[in-house]
């Protein structure tokens, strides 16, 4: 076993060799994870807004298409 683990700690990329950018890393993660629950809070918000306008008389046409294109270009960031 210890064999193994010798091996497996050999074969970490570089970067991860210091625990110090090992943490640096799992911060940046987070915060990209935290901004990421925040954007979808505000996407949401948006979204249901731009519906709620869409039910009014006389709405221009391009509010259903900007709310449709906001959705589809953050689903699309999230996706990559």
């Amino acid at each position: 076993q210890l064999n193994t683990f010798l091996t497996n700690i050999s074969n970490v990329p570089m970067n991860f060799r210091d625990v110090s950018d090992v943490r640096s890393i799992l911060q940046d993660q987070t915060q990209v994870y935290h901004n990421l629950q925040n954007y979808s809070q505000q996407i949401n918000e948006l979204v249901t807004r731009g519906q709620e306008i869409m039910k009014l008389p006389l709405v221009p046409k391009y509010v259903q298409h900007d709310v449709q294109n906001t959705q589809k270009v953050y689903n699309d960031k999230i996706q990559s």
